[in-house]
């Protein structure tokens, strides 16, 4: 109550205030509450949810190599049944058909996530996209942060996470045993910490190319109604290659 009691003093002052949350997306219902709560926090103001939307199959590979690193998804076995989990998530279409019921199809401003049509990166691509230009003002890290790891590296990571959690679990038997005060979750961050520094230098696939192509006519649909609603055009992705 006490942060949203400064974000309704804050708007006192700003003409633009922008919300951001990685889930929001992923659960439509709360961005229907999130709707009405916004409705009675900002009296009269517009409301323009901004989307970013990534090929399937580019998603795919980087949540699940995301995953791979996360100790909290370690009965992950495949990226074929990964993709189950997100079936929902990746039609597109039907995602936003449910969220223009609450915010208005005219009121989204959706844009593509992809590094050949941003080439200066999403910062700057979502600055231009609200309206704004950039300059000095805004500082983005030199050095990238999650980067993607190789194939290798990543499934060296998860099964790493796995022997890990066990060593931490015997922490006290270990450390009478080696007299050691090294614990699985020290050792973990250890190895992560070498693997991002060996990032995919060749950007290595763990879908081969008729994989992809079998993953995106899945979703042909959906794309074409966000493509045709959204920036007048047949496709929304370039074909992978």
């Amino acid at each position: 109550e006490e942060d949203l009691s400064k974000l309704k003093e804050w708007s006192k002052d700003y003409e633009t205030i922008i919300l951001s949350d990685e889930v929001l997306y992923s659960r439509p219902e709360g961005m229907r509450c999130l709707r009405s709560f916004l409705n009675e926090m900002f009296s009269g103001a517009d409301i323009v949810p901004v989307v970013y939307f990534r090929r399937q199959d580019d998603w795919l590979e980087s949540a699940w190599k995301e995953d791979k690193k996360s100790r909290t998804n370690v009965n992950i076995l495949s990226i074929h049944s990964y993709k189950k989990r997100f079936d929902e998530f990746l039609h597109y279409g039907k995602r936003m058909r449910f969220l223009e019921k609450s915010y208005g199809r005219e009121n989204f401003l959706v844009r593509k996530y992809d590094k050949n049509l941003i080439k200066k990166g999403i910062c700057r691509d979502f600055i231009k996209s609200i309206g704004l230009e950039w300059d000095d003002r805004f500082v983005v890290p030199e050095n990238l942060t999650n980067t993607s790891l190789s194939n290798a590296a990543s499934e060296g990571v998860w099964l790493l996470t796995n022997i890990f959690r066990r060593i931490n679990s015997m922490a006290p038997i270990i450390l009478k045993l080696f007299k050691s005060d090294i614990t699985g979750c020290e050792l973990y961050e250890e190895a992560l910490s070498f693997s991002e520094k060996h990032p995919d230098p060749k950007g290595e696939r763990l879908l081969n190319i008729e994989e992809r192509r079998t993953l995106l006519k899945e979703f042909e649909e959906d794309n074409r109604y966000i493509a045709r609603t959204y920036f007048g055009e047949d496709k929304l992705f370039e074909e992978p290659e």
